[in-house]
């Protein structure tokens, strides 16, 4: 399949097909797919959906309904609440990349930095739940900071991650932006409200 019939696909889908459904699928298979430690696709589709979505509703509604939906079948964690905070803030970032809202502004250096910034925001909210809500470290410095040393290799999936699905994402949106800018502003303009 060529590059512009693959195009003509994503375009031509059903509005059930649409961004919404397809991001939801994206990020909770990546969840429930053998993956290494934090290499998942939640973060890019937050931090996407937060760019994407002209609505906020929509973008938190995509982000937490793809938690929600993979948290039933993996099961509650004692830093469930950590994580989905985390995420949230990462939605709150996309609305701040460059063009947000705006079609035709676009800038891939804010995308590359929300993305590094995203894996951070996700870093430091968790692994402060991890200290703060679970018996693992001391509640001291020393017990905080033994946290975030411990949690460094992780880390590293989750820019990967982060760098890889984002990339990804924000690539598509781009092509499709570039091959066709019409019909990516009535999809555009098909998003929940």
């Amino acid at each position: 399949m060529t590059k512009d019939k693959l195009l003509s696909f994503w375009l031509s889908l059903p509005r059930i097909l649409a961004p919404e459904s397809v991001l939801l699928v994206l990020a909770v298979f990546s969840r429930l797919i053998p993956h290494a430690p934090n290499f998942t696709a939640v973060g890019a589709v937050a931090l996407f959906a937060g760019y994407f979505f002209s609505s906020r509703r929509s973008a938190f509604t995509v982000s937490m309904t793809s938690m929600l939906l993979s948290d039933i079948v993996l099961g509650p964690h004692s830093t469930l609440v950590w994580v989905y905070a985390a995420f949230a803030l990462t939605v709150l970032l996309g609305r701040r990349v460059t063009g947000a809202g705006r079609p035709g502004a676009f800038s891939w250096t804010s995308a590359a930095l929300a993305n590094i910034t995203a894996a951070l925001v996700f870093f430091v909210v968790t692994n402060f739940g991890v200290w703060a809500s679970t018996p693992l470290y001391p509640h001291t410095w020393s017990g905080l900071a033994s946290c975030f040393v411990a949690a460094i290799p992780f880390f590293w999936n989750t820019v990967s991650s982060q760098i890889f699905f984002g990339s990804l994402l924000f690539g598509i949106h781009r092509l499709i932006r570039r091959k066709n800018p019409l019909q990516a502003t009535r999809l555009e303009g098909a998003m929940l409200k």
